[in-house]
């Protein structure tokens, strides 16, 4: 997606990408972190937020989307928080019968000072602490949010947890994207031996802020089995091959190879 301020546009531009997907035979579809809203003030972020519940504007569109379209759906939103001033990022999960069963706030925020991009997240947001892993036709499913991406320590204990697939919307910077954005995708698909679905951003947004694209599908195995470019909205699709993914955990079981060591520092 190339998510704007206009926050019913951005939901028309979320229905026709939903509607591809479905036409295309997807049945769990990921949309980008900022799914509905990309703006650049505090207080324009505050304002979208909502309660977590079904009377949330966004949520109930999904529902209808889901149960209309046969979907699970993914999407992150701006949820309040019970702290004042501060908002979740918010990844929720609608099954294909439009019920939301499980949401997961972001846990990492994007504090950054790079080269011509400057970000606090911390400034509007406030950080989840638990990780998230549901049930779904599929296998377990793994939430997490853009800039987690960069925490393996996450990722580990989502496997560790059962993840089969691991979801990773995003907004990743353009700069950022460029410098780093696959090699982390297909490191944590690799190291934790799971699909790793990680829809981004595309292009330039309000205040002149560009993201980098490439929405990607990376396998067990390090495969990139689809891939945006970094410009464009589009639908990415790929096959989960759940048994093949299987056999790479057999051949090689990294999850029951993980020794425990000493963090206590060198000596000397």
């Amino acid at each position: 997606m190339v998510t704007g301020d206009d926050s019913f546009l951005n939901m028309a531009r979320a229905d026709s990408l939903l509607r591809r997907a479905a036409q295309a035979g997807v049945k769990l579809a990921v949309l980008p972190e900022n799914t509905f809203f990309m703006g650049t003030e505090p207080a324009q972020i505050l304002a979208q937020a909502k309660p977590l519940d079904e009377d949330h504007p966004w949520i109930a569109f999904l529902s209808a989307r889901s149960r209309e379209l046969d979907l699970w759906i993914v999407a992150v939103l701006p949820v309040e928080s019970e702290i004042p001033g501060r908002v979740h990022n918010t990844a929720i999960v609608i099954d294909d019968k439009g019920e939301l069963v499980a949401d997961y706030h972001k846990i990492h925020l994007f504090d950054v000072d790079l080269p011509g991009d400057i970000h606090k997240e911390s400034a509007v947001m406030a950080p989840g602490h638990r990780a998230v892993v549901v049930p779904t036709p599929w296998g377990n499913l793994g939430l997490t949010v853009c800039y987690d991406l960069r925490f393996p320590a996450l990722y580990q204990h989502l496997r560790r947890l059962g993840a089969d697939i691991i979801v990773v919307p995003s907004a990743f910077t353009r700069t950022t994207t460029r410098a780093h954005w696959e090699l982390l995708i297909r490191a944590r698909a690799i190291e934790n031996q799971c699909l790793v679905i990680a829809p981004n951003q595309a292009g330039t947004h309000p205040g002149n802020r560009h993201t980098g694209g490439h929405s990607m599908v990376v396998d067990a195995w390090g495969r990139v089995l689809g891939e945006g470019d970094e410009e464009n909205e589009g639908v990415i699709t790929a096959i989960f091959d759940p048994i093949e993914q299987s056999d790479i955990r057999r051949r090689m079981p990294v999850l029951e190879h993980r020794g425990l060591f000493d963090d206590t520092g060198a000596q000397g």
